[in-house]
């Protein structure tokens, strides 16, 4: 996909399927470790346990391979992922429970990857190609090498999900959706049907209200903070945080300062993330299941209505377009863009005239879906 495409109001992107992404970044990411100097690369080696030096604050000094070694270092960094064990461990040496905020997102996804049919081009390159019905959402994203996904949004619960996730009902679903319905018309199924489900997001500290609970160690990447994949957020925060990490990890003289001191640059730049999206995804669920419920759906609450009215206003050639792009592709903070009275002044302003942004997208009822199966 070429990136010397002329200037437009949604700035230039760069896209690629999963797998590809998966693929090329942690090659790279991989290559670049193993050309540093001092750095050597343990793969297949897992970790079983922590090693510390007891104290009011424990301090973690290193850990404990499957095989028993034991392994020291100045700091440790977990950056295990989502489903990291540090928390557990850590308890197990006496410390004070690691500080969790979690949500199950109650949400479903049903995905696809198609080809481009010879002869045809994407529908749209400008991201997020999505649509909100009352009970569903559908998405489009555009890929390398003439290749795209589809997504649908469903509650978890919702009896439809048998439908959707058929190939028939997958594909009825979105040609029934006008803003997707041609990229339906453009490609053709390369994949098989993939949902996920246990979505989740969570935010995860090791500083309470009474100081750190360990030293010597922090968390990185989704260990620290995971949201609803849907945003798009999890590798660039992990590379802001990591970043972070590398310009400060040599002044960290004292073990249990520097947790402290990362704990909180990541809340101001990391965490401020989470609940923004758990508000946003709670009242995504709570009109979904208003609708397969058989109830009116409520109108989206604040936080949902104002991610909505971001994304559509990010696209508008408005003077507030190019404040809020940055915020969605993290380049500055919600506070420092919706805190903003001028930002605010032009969105409201922008909505009062422009209502069509937030309008429940045209798509087909529940009742239609069920009706084809």
């Amino acid at each position: 996909m070429p990136l010397s495409r002329p200037a437009r109001p949604c700035g230039t992107t760069l896209h690629s399927g999963r797998s590809t992404q998966a693929a090329v970044v942690e090659s790279i990411i991989r290559q670049a470790a193993q050309a540093e100097p001092g750095v050597t690369v343990r793969a297949g080696v897992t970790i079983t346990g922590i090693l510390t030096r007891p104290g009011e604050v424990p301090v973690v000094t290193g850990v404990v391979t499957g095989a028993g070694e034991a392994i020291r270092g100045d700091i440790v960094i977990d950056a295990a992922g989502r489903r990291s064990p540090l928390p557990a461990l850590l308890h197990a040496h006496g410390t004070r429970p690691a500080v969790t905020s979690s949500q199950d997102c109650g949400l479903m996804y049903i995905s696809r990857y198609y080809r481009l049919r010879p002869g045809r081009d994407y529908p749209r390159l400008d991201t997020p190609i999505m649509a909100v019905l009352d009970w569903a959402r559908a998405m489009a994203f555009p890929a390398d090498n003439g290749t795209f996904a589809l997504l649908a949004t469903i509650t978890a619960q919702d009896p439809l999900r048998r439908t959707l996730c058929t190939g028939d009902g997958f594909g009825r679903f979105h040609a029934a959706v006008p803003v997707v319905a041609p990229w339906i018309a453009a490609g053709q199924p390369i994949s098989k049907l993939r949902a996920m489900t246990r979505l989740e997001n969570r935010y995860r500290r090791l500083v309470d209200a009474d100081g750190p609970i360990a030293g010597g160690v922090v968390l990185l990447g989704d260990s620290a903070l995971h949201t609803n994949p849907t945003a798009g957020r999890g590798v660039s925060l992990a590379f802001a945080q990591a970043q972070h990490l590398a310009t400060t990890l040599g002044q960290a003289a004292d073990p249990v300062s520097y947790t402290a001191a990362f704990d909180a640059w990541t809340d101001t730049n990391i965490g401020v993330w989470y609940q923004p999206q758990a508000q946003a995804d709670a009242s995504l669920v709570r009109r979904m299941q208003a609708a397969v419920d058989g109830k009116p759906s409520p109108p989206p609450e604040p936080a949902e209505r104002l991610r909505l009215a971001i994304f559509s206003a990010a696209r508008t050639d408005t003077p507030v377009a190019p404040a809020l792009r940055r915020m969605i592709h993290l380049v500055s903070l919600p506070e420092d863009v919706i805190g903003n009275e001028t930002v605010r002044t032009q969105l409201g302003a922008l909505l009062a005239a422009r209502p069509e942004l937030t309008a429940r997208a045209a798509g087909p009822s529940r009742e239609e879906i069920a009706a084809c199966a």
